[in-house]
């Protein structure tokens, strides 16, 4: 994977700001929730504003939660490889795997985070275009563990899939 393919999948360009995509708001029926422990520096509680559910790049499908304000960045989400099917992925770093768990935070703390030691279980609906999930894993920076527990998504395709 080229590094333009890395960026374009997070929805990011190369400064690590939010490329504008097709996107909806988080709502009750449509959401991405998740615990972080400890926070992190300004981010006490993961509240994302929007989302995307679509394919990005030609050989991926990105499932992405981003707040974005003018004043702070943030997004978590995860790479799926295009033809993965419903079940229990392994959570690991490097790219061997058929989905990647990526966090994003702001700038001045550490741009991306890779997720590892966890899982996510989809379940996807072809027809509804849409897409369940429960997920947990850990982030590392500089020594600190940083857990995400309590992952759950609904989400509706918000461009081809």
């Amino acid at each position: 994977m080229s590094n333009l393919d890395y960026f374009t999948e997070l929805g990011i360009d190369k400064a690590l700001k939010p490329v504008s995509t097709a996107h909806k708001e988080i709502s009750q029926e449509e959401y991405f929730k998740l615990t972080i422990s400890p926070s992190f520096p300004q981010i006490p509680e993961f509240a994302p504003n929007q989302y995307f559910y679509a394919s990005l790049s030609e050989n991926s499908i990105s499932v992405i939660a981003r707040h974005t304000t003018p004043e702070l960045f943030y997004q978590a989400g995860f790479v799926l490889d295009r033809d993965i099917e419903d079940g229990t992925y392994e959570l690991q770093e490097g790219s061997g795997s058929k989905v990647q768990a990526r966090f994003i935070t702001p700038v001045n703390f550490s741009p991306v985070l890779t997720g590892q030691n966890g899982q996510i279980t989809l379940k996807q609906n072809k027809a509804d275009k849409t897409i369940e999930a429960t997920f947990e894993y850990d982030m590392i920076h500089k020594g600190e563990v940083y857990k995400v527990r309590n992952g759950r998504l609904v989400l509706r395709a918000t461009g081809p899939l």
